[in-house]
């Protein structure tokens, strides 16, 4: 009886380390877990990130192109009418519009500028068309500690995608002259494609754009909020949340380049969490090119992005 119990215990044993190794092989023959909706789902929080990056630097360039939004200058009727220098071309048939508010002053300098693209709209250097109007509020000598923009938009599209929500900017007290540090929230945040799909984005950031002289070369660093970076339903009706796990660099001669990767980042890894499915982007070294490393349970290919603007 005891010889039939230990032969019957030496048969089980025999089959649970068939079985993991079974199991073992088996994972390791797994088919690698990529699809198109990977790319799909990444390239949408990107065109979000792209939506979001153009509007506060458009904004930022806004509000650097007067005097007014520092020095706390007024005239008659307190508005200004004044151009915008930028490298792409994005103002050049623009109106725009600088009101100082009633309580304006030297000392705190505030104010709305709208940058009205009409209804023909303005084509820049890449071809991009920009309609509608963007609004900037500012408060405070701009860029310096404490002082704040708030972006918001009427009718603003860029080729042909709807662009809604508000960007609340406010500076750090570490922002220097050729250093400025602040933080990004985007609210109600919502993209509406021509053919009607639609994405909404929440965005909580942290950036440190190194300015230089002409803006050439100007840089930013994006890191993460404390839950994530941004949140919200990417245009295939998924719900998406995206994590910054080493900060994001974005390159002006990047941007500006006619055949780069537009506005995307060259450098850094974002962590994208779609349903159940966790996506590892890679950003590269730098190069401005559209290949971006993506990982999937620790099997990774390189894939391209579109640039959207």
């Amino acid at each position: 009886m005891k010889k039939a119990k230990f032969a019957l215990m030496i048969n089980l044993s025999k089959g649970f380390v068939l079985g993991f190794v079974i199991s073992l092989v088996s994972c390791q023959n797994e088919p690698i877990d990529f699809t198109n909706d990977d790319t799909l789902n990444l390239q949408s929080e990107v065109a979000g990130d792209a939506y979001s990056g153009d509007a506060h630097d458009i904004s930022h360039l806004a509000v650097g192109s007067s005097d007014a939004t520092f020095s706390g200058r007024s005239v008659s009727g307190r508005k200004i009418i004044f151009k915008i220098d930028d490298l792409l071309k994005r103002f050049d048939c623009a109106t725009i519009t600088l009101e100082t508010a009633i309580d304006n002053t030297l000392l705190k300098p505030k104010g709305t500028i709208t940058v009205d693209f009409g209804i023909a709209g303005c084509k820049d250097l890449k071809g991009n068309l920009r309609k509608g109007k963007i609004y900037i509020s500012y408060s405070g000598r701009r860029y310096s500690p404490s002082s704040a923009i708030i972006t918001s938009f009427d009718g603003y599209q860029a080729n042909g995608v709807k662009v809604e929500g508000t960007q609340s900017v406010t500076y750090s007290s570490q922002s220097t002259g050729d250093k400025v540090i602040f933080t990004e929230v985007l609210t109600d945040g919502k993209i509406t494609w021509p053919d009607g799909t639609i994405a909404v984005r929440a965005e909580n950031k942290t950036i440190e754009w190194t300015r230089t002289l002409g803006s050439l070369n100007d840089q930013w660093k994006v890191t993460g909020g404390t839950n994530y970076t941004a949140a919200g339903i990417n245009r295939k009706g998924l719900v998406y949340e995206m994590r910054i796990i080493e900060p994001l660099i974005y390159s002006r001669p990047c941007i500006i380049s006619p055949n780069s990767k537009g506005t995307i980042a060259v450098k850094g890894v974002k962590e994208l969490l779609v349903g159940s499915k966790k996506i590892t982007a890679d950003y590269g070294d730098g190069s401005c090119d559209r290949q971006v490393i993506i990982t999937i349970k620790g099997k990774s290919k390189s894939v391209e992005l579109k640039s959207d603007i």
